[in-house]
């Protein structure tokens, strides 16, 4: 349980980024707008605690991610990768917390290859970990 005011704070966090989010899904497509939308999803993920809301966002970045793989702009192609990674991470934990350490160790794997070519080495740690539970859990 959280107390009543942190409780606020961050309902209100995650009703600004969900308000964001129908902003920018009204507003023209763009590379620069699909950015921004994975980075709002990024933090509805990491802010709602209920899995099937939050894995809801997630499969978004996913998408949304996959699409801007193409990209020839070496920025927006990084960040794609990165958050393309992280959101199979999440995955993986979501398949983890359901009780399908298959999946979620093919998922963690998957997104550990990505991130090491990123040279991504706090995200490693975190995969790594991640890797680390399923198994001891296994």
């Amino acid at each position: 349980s959280c107390n009543n005011l942190f409780c606020q704070e961050e309902q209100q966090l995650i009703d600004s980024l969900e308000k964001q989010l129908k902003q920018i899904e009204n507003s023209p497509k763009s590379i620069k707008n699909d950015t921004l939308k994975i980075s709002i999803l990024e933090a509805l993920v990491e802010n709602i605690y209920e899995d099937e809301i939050w894995g809801a966002y997630n499969k978004q970045v996913i998408t949304l991610s996959k699409k801007l793989l193409q990209s020839k702009n070496k920025e927006v192609k990084r960040k794609a990768e990165l958050s393309y990674a992280l959101g199979l991470n999440n995955d993986g934990l979501l398949e983890n917390n359901k009780g399908n350490n298959i999946e979620a160790k093919q998922l963690y794997f998957k997104s550990l290859e990505i991130l090491e070519k990123l040279s991504e080495k706090q995200h490693i740690a975190t995969t790594l970990n991640n890797i680390g539970y399923v198994y001891k859990t296994d």
